[in-house]
């Protein structure tokens, strides 16, 4: 698949990236640094410390920018993560931005977050495992799968967000629109294409790519009228990029304690006592990156201060 790697001609055999894969999915030969893939996650974390910027993310731009010219039904899926990524007077510049991109309409992925949240809600009603993991986070999903099978079990049987949206957008605008989701994971391009979802979303393109395009285009989102999603969402749904957001979104049933985990170490050790057993009757929110998806690897480099990036997502 090869989606996420390290450029050859930026490496400097620095062994940053090797020492920060908690997974050990890193190697080095040749004095050149690589990515094992059926060890990897997906979480991007590797590719965010190399100081010589040694990225080589698979980029679907190029395709999403042939589809608009082709005139398909270009369609936005904007993670709720958006309003960290990018300093905005309103959320509506985005939503005009992305309009004059060339996209035929723009909603909300906290559209399919609060479809979860409704199966979340049945789901933990009816499940008699003694341990209960959600399943938005598709890198701790593949942490799991990966290192942790004997977990599996525990995991919610639920799409996530993207996922559920995606098919909401085929359904109501037709199966030959061409879905793009926009957000700030790496680990969601994996997901994308992953054979069982194939379809389901078109391209993905990480929030940085976004910045980048806008850029190109001298596009400045401030500049513009404002305009309305063409789908939004309530409250439940929008919170799921901030720590705790979707484990607030559903009614937890009161024989599972709810615990809040972000972070591949902090997950790891989690994972590593519930398969022991001294962790049990717990319904786990899992995030592979430290602070939630606001923190996720896709954002756009210009914005360090993450308080600053979830106080903007929580107003």
């Amino acid at each position: 698949m090869n989606l996420l790697n390290f450029s050859k001609a930026n490496c400097k055999n620095c062994y940053k990236c090797l020492r920060t894969c908690q997974v050990k999915a890193v190697k080095i030969k040749n004095d050149q640094a690589g990515i094992v893939e059926d060890r990897c996650i997906g979480c991007g974390q590797c590719l965010v410390i190399c100081p010589q910027d040694a990225r080589n993310i698979k980029s679907d731009l190029e395709d999403v920018k042939s589809a608009i010219k082709q005139n398909k039904r270009v369609i936005a899926s904007i993670a709720p993560s958006f309003a960290g990524a990018f300093d905005l007077q309103a959320a509506g510049n985005l939503v005009s931005a992305l309009k004059v991109l060339g996209f035929s309409i723009v909603e909300e992925t906290a559209v399919g977050a609060e479809v979860v949240a409704q199966l979340y809600d049945k789901a933990i009603k009816s499940h008699k495992e003694k341990n209960l993991f959600t399943t938005c986070c598709p890198s701790a999903n593949y942490l799991i799968d990966t290192y942790y099978p004997s977990l599996t079990k525990y995991l919610i049987p639920v799409v996530s967000p993207m996922l559920a949206h995606g098919k909401v957008l085929k359904q109501s605008y037709g199966y030959d629109s061409y879905v793009v989701f926009i957000g700030p994971c790496t680990a969601k391009k994996i997901e994308a294409v992953s054979f069982q979802h194939e379809g389901t979303i078109d391209a993905v393109l990480t929030f940085e790519e976004l910045s980048k395009w806008l850029l190109e285009e001298e596009l400045d989102m401030n500049t513009l009228q404002p305009q309305g999603f063409d789908a939004t969402a309530g409250m439940n749904g929008q919170t799921y990029p901030i720590i705790g957001g979707v484990l607030d979104s559903f009614d937890n049933s009161p024989s599972y304690e709810k615990l809040r985990v972000h972070g591949i170490a902090e997950c790891m050790e989690a994972l590593k006592s519930i398969e022991e057993g001294s962790l049990e009757g717990v319904c786990v929110e899992f995030n592979v990156c430290a602070g939630g998806c606001i923190n996720g690897p896709g954002m756009p480099k210009g914005e360090k201060d993450y308080y600053k990036r979830q106080k903007r997502v929580k107003k």
